[in-house]
């Protein structure tokens, strides 16, 4: 294995603010951070700012008037993504106590944890709080236009973000170091220009997306159509602020005799799901092995051997975009093949126990961590393509929800037993592979949608590029 070596002398790092040394921030500083003939740092162009605040997992709710604006809410077009948001308590925005966290129209809002790089202009006047791991910025709108100013530093961000943090575990933004980023100096006259090229790609943008339908939406469209699941009726139970059950009801499907409030709604969704629906079976009877991964310390040297992120689970598949690296090793290591069905053991109570399967040759020596499960099916009688669309849709993702454990819901677990007790939709083999067919039509033209909207973004991103570029000394 090489040695990289770099060389930098103390005073690369005794003059940044929080004495960063971390090797790669400190290459980012001298060799890729954008320098600008002419340049304004970013706290000399906001007249004020302020951070979200740590709401707690039961604050959260599916419906009501309060707005929780997280970071995965943030859309690539700098708009809010209401589909799947939560809220909070009416109460909260009345209180002192929350004054300081309001989101205000005409906010840019950027994410400080995650995915560094997502940037929102607040367009609505509505009831909203900001949640932790985020900062919202109010702009001096002598100096930049809200929305341009958001494309300029969202592009800056990404590039920080390749540069430092892609193959880091966790990435955190400091706001010292957003604060000292430099963006250039320019007319608002020329912004306005730039802004007026943007928007005309984002109309055409907008016009192509408005064709999409979501993953989990394409997947409860085909599988109420063909097992007559009720997904309908559950999403209107679930706009209920209460659950109604029996003793006798509860003790159906409840070997471990779980009384909680979870466990209760649980039974409230499947009655609903599930009524009239035949082949309704436990899982576990189809379930040949379960295992855990391995999560081993990991750094960015592409030398060691490859680890999935929790985050590789996306669209029913496993991706290989976001790679860690360790130079570890034990004597058996269960590597991933081609084929391979995952589920994430451990995420936050929207996204536990999503699926993917490996659909493409992986990586030599890929490792998949800890808080992923592999599962292997007798494929006899189960095609594992169409357990993935069932766990990725509102009947997998109602049962997890409520099956889970874990006092904080930014972070509940499944173990094994959840998964061989899920009693799910499971007709025999041949009708399974007609739903899967039947879905993967959908997703294709999906795709080959996604594929038009990609052109027009990278006429966006190009436009940006080529500004900053004309910019640099």
């Amino acid at each position: 294995m090489g040695v990289k070596v770099f060389e930098h002398s103390f005073k690369d790092f005794s003059i940044h603010k929080l004495l960063r040394s971390d090797i790669k921030y400190i290459n980012y500083e001298k060799s890729f951070k954008f320098s600008f003939k002419k340049s304004l740092k970013i706290k000399d162009v906001i007249k004020d700012y302020y951070k979200g605040f740590a709401f707690k997992g039961k604050d959260f709710k599916d419906t009501g008037d309060v707005y929780a604006l997280k970071g995965v809410d943030f859309n690539d077009d700098l708009s809010i993504n209401f589909n799947d948001i939560t809220f909070l308590p009416t109460s909260y925005f009345e209180n002192k106590k929350y004054n300081k966290f309001i989101v205000k129209k005409g906010d840019v809002v950027v994410s400080l944890v995650g995915s560094i790089g997502k940037v929102i202009v607040v367009q609505e006047d509505v009831k909203m709080l900001l949640n932790q791991n985020n900062i919202a910025l109010r702009i001096k709108e002598e100096l930049y236009y809200k929305e341009f100013f958001a494309y300029v530093l969202k592009f800056i961000l990404i590039n920080l973000f390749e540069k430092v943090y892609k193959s880091a575990g966790y990435s955190f933004l400091a706001i010292d170091d957003l604060f000292e980023l430099e963006i250039p100096d320019i007319s608002l006259e020329k912004q306005k220009k730039l802004l007026e090229k943007i928007n005309e790609a984002n109309i055409e943008v907008k016009k192509t997306e408005a064709d999409i339908k979501g993953n989990k939406e394409i997947l409860d469209l085909v599988l109420s159509e063909e097992l007559k699941v009720k997904i309908e009726d559950e999403n209107e139970r679930k706009k209920q602020s209460y659950t109604n059950n029996s003793i006798s009801k509860l003790l159906k499907r409840n070997q471990n005799l779980r009384f909680s409030y979870m466990w209760s709604n649980l039974q409230s969704a499947q009655k609903i799901l599930y009524e009239g629906v035949t082949h309704i079976e436990k899982l576990g009877k189809y379930i040949i092995s379960t295992r855990n991964g391995w999560s081993p310390a990991c750094d960015g040297n592409p030398e060691g051997k490859p680890v999935l992120g929790i985050d590789a689970i996306r669209d029913n598949t496993i991706h290989f975009n976001k790679l860690k690296y360790t130079p570890k090793n034990k004597k058996t290591i269960d590597f991933v093949q081609k084929g391979d069905f995952y589920v994430s053991r451990g995420n936050t109570i929207d996204l536990v126990a999503l699926a993917g399967i490996v659909n493409d040759e992986p990586p030599k020596e890929l490792i998949y961590p800890d808080l992923m499960i592999k599962i292997k099916f007798d494929e006899e009688y189960i095609n594992p393509k169409y357990v993935a669309y069932v766990f990725n849709s509102t009947i997998g993702r109602t049962y997890f929800k409520y099956a889970s454990k874990g006092k904080n819901q930014s972070m509940v677990k499944i173990s094994s037993d959840e998964l061989y007790n899920f009693y799910m939709p499971l007709p025999p083999k041949k009708t399974q592979d007609a739903i899967v067919a039947k879905i993967e039509i959908k997703l294709k033209e999906k795709s080959e949608i996604f594929e038009r909207v990609s052109i027009k973004k990278e006429s966006i991103i190009q436009i940006i590029n080529n500004f900053l570029t004309s910019e640099k000394e």
